[in-house]
């Protein structure tokens, strides 16, 4: 089991990042407890995260667009 600092060294991502995807549920089989009000997380070694998808998103198509 990694701790969220080490999970993201491994995979090249940011501290923070690996902490928004853990509070978005994006990597799977985590462990979570509390201890007082802090939350502490261990990732399996083997997991993989589901990032989101890069870049704005796409705009909505405008009904009657391109007349």
């Amino acid at each position: 089991m990694l701790s969220p600092s080490q999970y993201a060294e491994k995979i090249g991502k940011p501290y923070q990042t690996i902490m928004g995807w853990l509070r978005q549920g994006r990597i799977p089989g985590v462990e979570a407890t509390t201890v007082g009000k802090m939350k502490v997380y261990l990732i399996p070694e083997n997991a993989q995260a589901s990032a989101p998808p890069m870049g704005r998103p796409k705009k909505a198509a405008k009904k009657g667009a391109g007349k």
